[in-house]
């Protein structure tokens, strides 16, 4: 894989200098967060923060140049909650917390801007319920149980529009176990 994301990563700089496109910019940045993906999944944390700090460079960029392109504000709170995954890994909770809080803070405006946007409610359920895994790990159970509240509110929510949805109907059922295991 390392060398697969080498090539990957040669091919995007030799055609970057002839581009300037900005759907080339967030390609690129998705490379960057896929790259991340394989790394976290091998272990190799401070390759995969790189590799996110990257892509975050990127999605920053993009959304200060159109920050009315919703598209580009999602970007930029995944690559927030990427590394906010990354430095859950690390132990480093301290920067997993802000950099969630970082993704729920755009999650919450683009859930506000457009309420029946199913996959933005759906992000903002997770930014909750990475909040709360933070906090549970942390020993501040109090904490955690409201932001998995506000997950599982939302949850509840989009399950109830689409019963058949396997991945909310998952959400659903995996919170409502976290404030169980709190609540014992």
């Amino acid at each position: 894989m390392d060398s697969v994301n080498a090539r990957v990563n040669d091919y995007y700089e030799k055609i970057r200098a002839n581009s300037g496109s900005l759907d080339f910019e967030r390609r690129r940045a998705a490379n960057y967060d896929n790259q991340g993906d394989t790394l976290l999944a091998q272990g190799k944390l401070d390759a995969a923060r790189k590799a996110y700090e990257q892509s975050l460079v990127i999605a920053e960029r993009l959304a200060k140049a159109d920050p009315s392109n919703s598209g580009w504000q999602r970007d930029l709170s995944l690559s927030y909650s990427k590394l906010g995954d990354v430095e859950t890994a690390a132990g480093k909770l301290d920067a997993a917390r802000k950099a969630y809080e970082q993704s729920l803070a755009i999650r919450e405006r683009l859930a506000q801007a457009d309420p029946s946007n199913s996959g933005w409610q759906r992000d903002l359920s997770v930014s909750h319920m990475r909040i709360g895994n933070v906090l549970t790990q942390r020993n501040q159970r109090e904490k955690a149980l409201v932001f998995f509240e506000n997950g599982r509110a939302i949850s509840e929510r989009l399950t109830k529009l689409d019963p058949s949805n396997a991945v909310w109907k998952n959400d659903l059922e995996w919170v409502n176990g976290k404030i169980a295991e709190l609540k014992k």
